[in-house]
């Protein structure tokens, strides 16, 4: 098993990642979120404050 956990010749399994910070002036007082399935991030992706979210 590699140093990374993915053993060799077999493919990694996808995932969504994405952070979530109040400030991104520090961010190390955010949360990252890691899903395998889109509606898995949407989903919390709506469970989040309205302070958080930006787009």
């Amino acid at each position: 098993m590699a140093e990374s956990g993915i053993e060799y010749g077999k493919k990694p399994v996808p995932k969504i990642s994405f952070f979530v910070a109040e400030c991104m002036e520090f961010p190390s007082l955010g949360q990252v979120y890691e899903c395998r399935e889109l509606k898995q991030a949407v989903d919390i992706y709506h469970k989040l404050p309205e302070h958080v979210k930006c787009m």
